[in-house]
């Protein structure tokens, strides 16, 4: 500081500069995160087209008494982007998706993403104002989903695709190869609004496909793990718990809407369905500690969307084999940074994930110790 004062006595005090070369050059290593991102030039579609191909009988998706193979996740959501193309949906279109949780919201999803669009997930449960708005805000042209969602947004959008009128097990019309780039948006994500009208964040599937690859190297996640999916739709985290199993060859769970609300049948679908990675915000996780549940050796916790409590953390980490803590604005796609929690250390943002980069600035911008 006394030397850059000496140098430069006029500057102003907030640009002068308080680390060292040595400390700077510290510091630009460990705001490039664990490793390089993979390149990649395609959509998030196409790696879950290379599992279908290497495994297609494996089960993909679970809801209730439902179960999808990779192969029939494939042929279902085909046959609706075929119905979505003939519904106007081409690249780059938005494509609002209202849908009840379960393996329908999956097909949807992918088949939104196989007629060239970007879905825009509308949670039934917010008040129709808001959904009505979003829809206006994103240009959506077209509309999926069930009925009984959808029913206060009738008449939002010219085109509505109604998935009762389908029968996606039966049909086998023609899918048209909607060529990948990484660059074309895979969803559109409306934030919620507290400081003023919500405001919609495009993530592109390049974006997607960098954190998807960064998540399956760290945390870590192989064709054996059984995923379960308790985020609506509507908060970006979803999209980890949807995505990541399917370019990893593991199975997603996905549960309702009544199972999320209750700690005991949360607990209880943990132990059923074998599963093995649950990610979660810190008020479910409480939910559960509060209701008495014991955990589980084989569970892999991830846990963001806020800021987890010390107390809580402990209490996680002797409930499971790991507890990680994750944190990222939606802007950044889904998670920027993880860290392992330990039982006797700090809760910590950890270090960036693969293809971030981090700085950490002071109010004037300038790197801070």
């Amino acid at each position: 500081v006394l030397a850059a004062v000496a140098a430069d006595a006029g500057r102003r005090l907030s640009q002068v500069p308080v680390l060292t070369g040595g400390e700077a050059a510290d510091l630009a290593v460990w705001c490039d995160g664990d490793a390089a991102a993979e390149p990649w030039a395609g959509a998030v579609y196409e790696l879950i087209a290379a599992r279908v191909a290497a495994d297609a009988d494996a089960v993909a998706v679970r809801s209730g008494s439902v179960a999808l193979t990779y192969g029939q996740l494939w042929q279902r959501s085909g046959v609706l982007a075929g119905r979505l193309v003939a519904a106007g949906v081409g690249v780059e279109s938005v494509v609002g998706l209202c849908v009840e949780r379960g393996a329908d919201a999956v097909v949807a999803a992918l088949a939104v993403w196989r007629a060239g669009g970007a879905y825009l997930p509308l949670d039934p449960e917010q008040p129709a104002d808001r959904l009505s708005y979003i829809l206006t805000d994103s240009g959506a042209r077209v509309l999926l989903g069930h009925r009984r969602c959808v029913d206060i947004l009738t008449g939002a959008v010219p085109t509505t695709v109604w998935l009762e009128d389908l029968d996606l097990e039966r049909e086998h019309e023609p899918m048209p190869v909607v060529a990948a780039e990484a660059d074309r948006a895979a969803y559109v994500m409306y934030t919620s609004g507290s400081t003023g009208r919500p405001k919609g964040v495009v993530v592109s599937h390049g974006n997607l496909v960098s954190f998807l690859t960064a998540m399956a190297r760290r945390p870590g996640l192989s064709a054996e793990d059984v995923v379960l999916a308790v985020t609506t739709f509507g908060f970006d985290i979803a999209g980890l718990e949807l995505w990541l199993p399917l370019l990893s060859g593991a199975q997603v769970v996905v549960a309702d809407r009544d199972t999320v609300r209750s700690p005991r049948a949360l607990a209880a679908i943990i132990d059923t369905a074998g599963v093995s990675v649950v990610q979660a915000t810190p008020a479910t996780w409480q939910m559960l500690v509060e209701d008495g549940w014991s955990g589980s050796d084989r569970l892999r916790i991830l846990c963001g969307g806020e800021a987890l409590p010390s107390t809580l953390a402990e209490a996680l980490v002797r409930r499971s084999g790991a507890v990680w803590n994750m944190y990222g604005p939606t802007e950044t796609t889904i998670w920027s940074a993880v860290d392992q929690v330990s039982a006797d250390g700090p809760v910590t943002l950890g270090s960036p994930i693969a293809g971030t980069r981090w700085h950490v600035l002071d109010r004037a911008f300038n790197e801070v110790p």
